[in-house]
């Protein structure tokens, strides 16, 4: 069974007593009888369980979808064998424990199944929030994760009767591991020890070591000598120590080795030899940033998992997914500055891994940082949709959240980190919007840097020595670099192309150029049109598809093409264009949603400074020339 590790903790923290916890249980006899949520009914074979016991047991779960949920209901979303244990580490401590369960066949086989619309798979976890008496922690951290375009546990939340027992609101999460619907890595064989399929897919994580942990067979120490790094031990996720093979614990040592090593030297900036050759850099971006809102004493530290894919597949080392945010969101009590709305995280001496101190002192990482942050602020990260996500969740809950604390009375009480103690739950989830609010305020006025404009050029290629018969376009980018070192044509798109005539191939040149080979029967006379070329972002460091200037295929030299460059400063918008009597009379404005802002006239002139009175947001600009329709997204800030 794999399993992540909820309500692990960094050191420096200590538990409050757990007898004084436990007397906080309300013994009553309190029964269950409906629900809004789902019902989870669990028997234990062997009745209570005690911590380190696997038993097997018996859950049924009750789930009419958009009707009432009655105890005596039908079980007609799961109803089978389970094997149940309790989730160590500090989760014991607490008298409301949270479980870890495997869905199973009657024989005790694994069974994959799809439980609440979570994705099929037989781990999962019933995490039981308690110190958290907001009960939004983790759900509203992995939801950001999710808008932010990556993988978050999937979570749902349901009341649990354990042993005939009432046991309150709890939240069935997904666990970390390799599978198609969560972390989609390659299958990595043993036999797999030369060529592509050495190179992944691998998990490994920074965590709590087992008792029974064994270094060099369960992971390995870092030999980094960076200054005032801490000592960082990696374990082995996928393959499982059991099962990795020793080529294999060589390749990923020496590329976190290598990577490690990179960062230490004078050209870890190199977009060519740097880190920008070992890591996913937007995955490392959007890692930080979401790590910053919730400040948990665990960001870089304890539960901080990585996962690379094979060559053939992106090659790079990715940054996440996230694990437990139960300790944060200022519930850190014996963290003084974890309290605190101000400050950042990574560059702290709590951080265990030094990885993002060394990577924010890049101007182009701390620019893209910067950039992001813009971007997900004025939409998926607002102060409206933050709102949004907690008013959801807590309509969702609200009635289940009252026999959740009838259960266990501990609002207005104290239970270890709490550094903020509310008389009522509305006062818990007022408290954890205040904080949020207050944390992206101090982010928004101490995150700054200059806004990346990511752009691409193209232009005529007539050597190529793969193939030299082929017409070829050069591809160059400017505040961008590619992702990976393999570029499949299908992240490509040439518009003006004939409906007979396609992209052949693409090649990796370096970190920023790239070529483009056209099908055998593209010709000068054949591709008359102007060519626009459209990239990915699933090849990009950078979160968003760039769009180029216009080309015409030419057999013997660059053809004349139009280059409109804009830029932001001081309040306006500044346009460059080489040719600028193509220039229609006016530009015009939309926001994200597609709907027009505003309308700007232009001259004809190579620089235009447009003054734009419009609040702080993204926006799409549109420019019309004689030959084509120019759009690029900006990030305004007035």
């Amino acid at each position: 069974m794999l399993i992540i590790a909820v309500g692990q903790i960094c050191r420096g923290l200590t538990p409050l007593n757990t007898d004084s916890i436990a007397a906080l249980e309300n013994e009553s006899l309190f029964q269950l009888t409906s629900s809004n949520l789902p019902i989870v009914k669990i028997t234990a074979s062997f009745g209570d369980l005690e911590a380190g016991m696997e038993t097997s047991g018996h859950m049924e779960i009750i789930n009419n979808e958009y009707e009432r949920n009655n105890i005596s209901d039908r079980a007609n979303d799961y109803d089978r064998k389970i094997s149940i244990e309790y989730l160590g580490g500090f989760n014991l401590m607490f008298p409301k424990k949270s479980f870890l369960i495997e869905t199973q066949r009657d024989n005790g086989e694994n069974f994959d199944a799809e439980i609440m619309g979570l994705s099929k798979e037989n781990d999962w976890i019933l995490y039981a929030p308690y110190s958290d008496k907001s009960l939004l922690h983790n759900t509203f951290t992995h939801e950001l994760v999710r808008r932010a375009g990556h993988y978050g546990l999937g979570t749902k939340y349901c009341e649990l009767v354990f042993n005939g027992q009432y046991h309150g609101i709890y939240i069935l999460m997904e666990t970390i591991k390799k599978d198609k619907y969560r972390v989609d890595i390659a299958t990595i064989n043993k036999e797999d020890t030369v060529g592509n399929e050495l190179t992944g897919g691998y998990i490994f994580k920074i965590d709590e070591l087992p008792e029974n942990f064994s270094m060099w067979t369960h992971g390995w120490l870092s030999d980094n000598s960076f200054p005032d790094a801490m000592d960082l031990t990696y374990q082995y996720v996928y393959p499982k120590a059991i099962d990795i093979g020793e080529q294999q614990k060589d390749y990923l040592r020496d590329y976190i080795s290598e990577f490690e090593s990179i960062l230490e030297s004078d050209n870890f900036t190199d977009p060519n030899i740097g880190y920008n050759k070992y890591i996913d850099v937007g995955s490392f971006v959007d890692y930080m940033l979401i790590n910053e809102i919730a400040k948990s004493v665990n960001s870089y530290g304890m539960g901080t998992y990585f996962y690379k894919k094979k060559n053939s597949k992106g090659a790079k080392l990715f940054a996440g997914p996230l694990s437990d945010y139960s300790y944060a969101y200022a519930n850190t009590e014996d963290w003084i500055s974890g309290k605190l709305a101000s400050g950042f995280v990574y560059p702290g001496k709590l951080r265990v891994i030094y990885w993002w101190y060394r990577l924010m002192q890049d101007e182009y990482f701390y620019n893209l940082s910067y950039t992001r942050w813009l971007e997900l602020r004025s939409d998926m990260f607002s102060d409206a949709s933050f709102s949004g996500i907690i008013d959801s969740v807590v309509n969702e809950i609200d009635e289940a959240q009252q026999r959740n604390f009838e259960k266990w009375p501990i609002l207005g009480t104290y239970v270890w980190p709490n550094s903020y103690i509310g008389e009522s739950y509305a006062n818990e989830v007022q408290f954890f919007k205040d904080w949020i609010d207050n944390r992206t305020a101090w982010l928004d006025n101490e995150l700054f840097g200059t806004v990346l404009e990511a752009s691409a050029k193209i232009s005529n290629k007539q050597h190529v020595a793969q193939m030299p018969s082929n017409s070829a376009i050069g591809v160059s980018l400017t505040d961008e670099y590619f992702c990976a070192h393999i570029l499949s044509k299908k992240y490509f798109t040439l518009t003006g192309l004939p409906s007979y005539v396609y992209i052949d191939t693409v090649f990796f040149e370096s970190a920023s150029e790239a070529t483009i080979i056209l099908s055998a029967n593209a010709t000068p006379e054949n591709v008359t049109n102007y060519l626009t070329l459209t990239i990915s972002d699933s090849v990009l460091n950078g979160f968003n598809s760039v769009s180029s200037n216009n080309l015409v295929l030419s057999a013997n030299e660059y053809a004349v093409d139009t280059q409109i460059k804009m830029t932001t400063h001081k309040g306006a918008l500044i346009l460059r264009c080489n040719q600028p009597e193509k220039y229609a009379g006016n530009i015009e404005l939309f926001n994200t949603l597609g709907q027009k802002v505003g309308s700007y006239p232009i001259q004809k002139k190579v620089v235009n400074k447009v003054e734009l009175n419009l609040p702080s947001n993204v926006y799409i600009v549109r420019i019309a020339n004689t030959n084509n329709i120019f759009t690029q997204r900006i990030v305004w800030r007035n």
